[in-house]
């Protein structure tokens, strides 16, 4: 800056804020004191910064009032810098007094006073501030508040300058319905002024969090503690002042700053108040008795708890597992737990962590589970934002490293034989969405299923740039490309090898050097890409699935999803290679970890299925006989007397082999397999004393028998799947992995192949699944219109 502009000499600079800094200077002219607002260097060129700032001097200069800043004029120096001339008030910022601690009660009404005669001045102007905070709040020796900073003030009849579905203001003091985005009125003055008057009567903000998203989740969601909890001697009058003014609803807000004012004068005979008072909480004053039934002796929160009754179906829950991510242990850190983040009815996927480790962003598919749309909730509290509300499927959310903005992909379903998405990014807690481009996305193995693992999305560490996996014609395969958030511009990253399926669900490594993500051919493996050599190096070498993958916070190792040992669960290796290790889960994917905090988050299919037995005559004759809340029971048998039941659950966290009387009484568990894997079935031997059943063991299906007293099973097939018993109770029948039937003896001695040629549907590997008639013949069904052979 230069010591003499136009005929003002600056003196000193007084402070710097998002749309100004202000100077103390000499009007040469005049011989006083002014005050000297300009637009911050590096907004010079910024068009809509600089019509701003013009409309803050034109809203400002219409007004007259003794609590309103006076503006002189405006004016622009000889390098096109804008600025306002205003008067320069001696005293102090209203933010400084209450980072001293809660005023006194007297202080703290008069202020609110003063505040609300001149918001009441400029509303009737049709000029709302939608910034006013303590910072904007000058208090003068005399005592006088000054309303300053009209930067941000809009006039109602003129057009509004801020892009739709920015947040301009500063978080802690907006109304619910600026943090969302939308258009707002002279309501949203009198919410930041009931903030500021709890903020003057208890030292502290109505609405808290270390980041802005943080602060807005518990503006839109949760309720403030009341004041009169805070301290002992504010009036019951008082109170409800706030309450009202903090209402979320602006429609039962106070509906005008002259009526907040009404009832703020209408208390203030009970204090006494002197401008040169110090911020004590020893003002005199006389306090009214409480209200029996007064708004102050209101239950803070009230707390539903909701039990949903779910007959079958499937279950995916976001959960969180707290340990050590680094590649050392920590001895300092506490045992690892797991607790459940989400226990919505219907299915969550796709977790991913703000910033800060705080909230949590997914897709769910709703309480109605009528369509999936992306959520944003604090990890440890509080109900879920729905930030989307598109018919079309959204998913696989990121958020940028900033913790402004949430990316996220959105499935258009068309054209059927190749479905393309869209990938989006929105504010993170709501407003405008913006399109990137329209891409094909990577998907499941069943062109019918859409939700897969694959194609999940991540932000670049600078946050100028989103990875994804796009199909490249040049390679006839899946890529992973970068997409410029500012100019759409598209690169390629990686080159699939010529026999691969592609490349997918790319994750940026924390220290933002590395690109990890999935190539599939036969199999999925990671693979690691250096951004800046642009090598890529293959990491794992097994026959898997991969559903999902994560860095640790130090960039070192790698957690990922995978079905190495039968059902996926959660596995980590060093990004540098060598062995596996296995962390835990069961039916995992799409970890994700925190970079602040030892949290990993993860989501987990759980089958809830309970058995129920019909009444052939009467098919509306339905009794339910075995149900646990959101767990499995399946695959039920009823012994050939009737009078008992074998069925499969996952109660007790693994799948275990359990039986029943027939009424579902009694129900006893029969194995202690400790095994994550499902078994597909499990049958009676005509004696009634035998149960053969499956099980999953590394990829592998293997056949048990076991004697209903519950002694050690037996295992008398190593490759074989779904046992029926035979009308003799010699032999179990079986199926193979080659479109192949086999028998075996009950002993498990003698084995003979029984059928050999199923019928199958094209492309499978494995039968079909069977049953015996009671003839001993036998009859397959495919799930299709076809119906069943014979």
């Amino acid at each position: 800056m230069r010591e003499v502009i136009s005929h003002y000499r600056i003196l000193d600079k007084l402070g710097a804020g998002g749309m100004g800094v202000v100077y103390k200077a000499e009007d040469l002219k005049l011989k006083r004191f002014v005050a000297l607002k300009f637009l911050p260097t590096e907004l010079t060129h910024d068009a809509e910064a600089k019509e701003r700032f013009v409309q803050e001097a034109q809203a400002a200069s219409a007004l007259d009032h003794p609590n309103i800043c006076t503006i002189h004029e405006i004016d622009e120096t000889d390098d096109g810098q804008m600025f306002i001339v205003m008067a320069y008030y001696e005293g102090e910022t209203l933010q400084k007094k209450v980072n001293s601690g809660q005023l006194s009660v007297a202080s703290a009404v008069e202020f609110a006073i003063q505040i609300a005669q001149g918001l009441a001045k400029a509303h009737e102007h049709g000029i709302v501030h939608r910034d006013l905070k303590p910072a904007n709040i000058i208090i003068t020796k005399d005592g006088v508040v000054k309303i300053v900073d009209f930067g941000l003030a809009k006039l109602a009849s003129q057009p509004r300058l801020t892009k739709t579905g920015s947040t301009v203001g500063t978080m802690a003091y907006m109304s619910p319905e600026q943090a969302r985005g939308e258009a707002v009125d002279h309501r949203a003055d009198i919410w930041a002024l009931g903030v500021v008057l709890y903020e003057m009567l208890t030292g502290q903000l109505p609405f808290k969090g270390e980041q802005e998203h943080a602060i807005m989740y518990s503006t839109l969601f949760e309720q403030p503690q009341p004041v009169a909890e805070l301290r002992s001697d504010i009036p019951n009058e008082l109170a409800t002042v706030v309450e009202n003014a903090l209402q979320k609803d602006r429609n039962n807000r106070y509906q005008s700053a002259a009526a907040m004012l009404r009832d703020l004068q209408s208390m203030n005979k009970h204090f006494s108040f002197s401008p040169t008072q110090n911020n004590t909480v020893n003002a005199t004053r006389s306090r009214p008795q409480k209200a029996p039934n007064s708004e102050s002796n209101k239950t803070k929160n009230t707390r539903l708890a909701l039990v949903l009754s779910v007959s079958a179906g499937v279950i995916v829950s976001t959960f969180l597992l707290y340990f050590s991510s680094a590649t050392k242990p920590d001895s300092n850190l506490p045992p690892a737990r797991t607790v459940r983040i989400t226990s919505f009815p219907g299915q969550e996927y796709y977790p991913a962590f703000s910033p800060d480790g705080k909230s949590i962003a997914f897709s769910w598919n709703g309480p109605q589970q009528d369509n999936f749309d992306i959520y944003v909730k604090l990890v440890d509290v509080g109900t879920p934002i729905r930030l989307t509300t598109n018919p079309l499927k959204e998913n696989r959310p990121e958020w940028s490293p900033d913790g402004r903005f949430i990316a996220f992909v959105r499935e258009t379903g068309i054209p059927k034989e190749a479905p393309k998405s869209e990938l989006y990014i929105i504010p993170a807690l709501g407003g405008r969405e913006r399109k990137l481009i329209e891409y094909l996305p990577p998907r499941g193995d069943d062109p019918e299923i859409s939700w897969s693992s694959s194609g999940r999305i991540s932000w670049s560490s600078d946050g100028k740039s989103v990875f994804f996996s796009d199909w490249s014609p040049e390679d006839d395969a899946f890529a992973l490309f970068a997409i410029s958030v500012e100019t759409s511009e598209k690169r390629q990253l990686t080159k699939p090898a010529p026999d691969a399926w592609g490349d997918n669900t790319p994750r940026i490594s924390p220290d933002g050097k590395s690109l990890a993500f999935i190539r599939r051919t036969e199999s999925d493996d990671l693979y690691i890409l250096s951004l800046k050599t642009k090598e890529t190096v293959r990491l794992t070498f097994d026959q898997v699935r991969i559903k999902g993958l994560t860095w640790t916070q130090d960039s070192r190792a790698i957690i990922f999803s995978a079905n190495r040992d039968g059902a996926p669960a959660l596995w980590k290796i060093l990004a540098s290679g060598g062995g596996i290790e296995k962390i835990g889960g069961v039916n995992t994917s799409d970890p994700a970890i925190s970079i602040v905090g030892n949290r990993l988050a993860y989501s987990e299919t759980i089958t809830n299925s309970s058995i129920w037995r019909v009444d052939l005559r009467d098919t509306k004759k339905q009794t339910l006989l075995v149900s646990t809340s959101l767990l499995a029971n399946s695959w039920p048998d009823i012994s050939a007397d009737g009078k008992q039941i074998v069925f499969t659950s996952n109660r007790t966290g693994d799948y275990e082999i359990w039986i029943c009387e027939s009424d579902g009484s009694n129900q006893t568990q029969l194995t202690t397999l400790n095994s994550a894997a499902a078994s597909s079935c499990a049958r009676w031997s005509p004696d009634g004393q035998l149960i053969a059943f499956d099980l999953d063991e590394s990829r592998q299906d293997a056949i048990y028998i076991i004697p209903i007293t519950g002694s050690k099973p037996q295992k008398i097939v190593e490759d074989g799947f779904e046992p029926y018993w035979s009308r003799d109770g010699e032999w179990i029948y079986y199926a193979f992995h080659e479109s192949q039937i086999f028998k075996v003896s009950k002993d498990g001695k003698t084995c003979e192949l029984d059928y050999e040629k199923l019928w199958i549907r094209p492309g499978e590997k494995t039968p079909a699944h069977f049953k015996f008639a009671t003839d001993e013949s036998f009859y397959k069904w495919l799930n299709t219109q076809s119906g069943c052979f014979k």
